[in-house]
């Protein structure tokens, strides 16, 4: 796959995808200015839990939502930024000075959010940086980005059974077994003895 230069040179707009690094402030600071993001591949799934039932059908009676993914191709090239040459500065970014911040951000797990054209999402972290050197793009390197979010559990759950002798017993500390009254051990020894014979 070849890409022309068109395909190379950012806008002054404001990206459609774009990368931020995520503060509790909310001022999130836009991060990899300079890498252009060609593809991105947001998948939202749930995965639901099946029970067998004795007459060979199955039941959903739950499900989970599963972290998003994203998955970004990035192309890295030695080029002029549009972005600086604005402000009167000419410096050429180089390809390895933007795979370097990509890494250490990987490295150092930073919590991302991705905006798109239909979302921003929250909380992602880098999972992997796989590339690929090619003679395709002799002057540039074909990065994958592959972000996942970070889920953190902060509700209580309380499984309520309707069987109330399999209640949780957490709270109940240190439970005795109660003792079995000698007229039915006596009984119950008596029953075992017929069906296996006295030993």
């Amino acid at each position: 796959m070849s890409f022309g230069v068109t395909a190379l040179i950012p806008t002054f707009g404001e990206d459609v995808v774009a990368v931020y690094l995520q503060s509790d402030r909310g001022d999130d600071e836009q991060i990899f200015v300079d890498a252009h993001i060609i593809q991105a591949e947001v998948d939202e799934h749930v995965t639901f839990y099946k029970h067998p039932l004795e007459n060979g059908r199955s039941i959903v009676d739950h499900r989970i939502i599963e972290p998003v993914t994203i998955t970004m191709r990035v192309i890295l090239v030695d080029s002029q930024s549009l972005l600086r040459l604005a402000t009167g500065n000419s410096l050429i970014v180089r390809a390895r000075d933007i795979y370097r911040q990509i890494r250490q951000d990987f490295l150092a797990g930073s919590l991302l959010s991705i905006q798109t054209r239909t979302n921003t999402y929250r909380n992602q972290i880098i999972q992997g940086i796989p590339h690929a050197e090619t003679a395709e793009i002799f002057d540039g390197v074909v990065l994958t980005l592959n972000m996942s979010e970070l889920q953190r559990e902060t509700d209580n759950v309380t499984w309520a059974p309707a069987d109330e002798t399999q209640e949780s017993t957490v709270g109940r500390g240190k439970v005795n077994p109660l003792e079995v009254a000698a007229p039915v051990a006596a009984s119950v020894t008596a029953q075992a003895e017929l069906v296996l014979g006295t030993v």
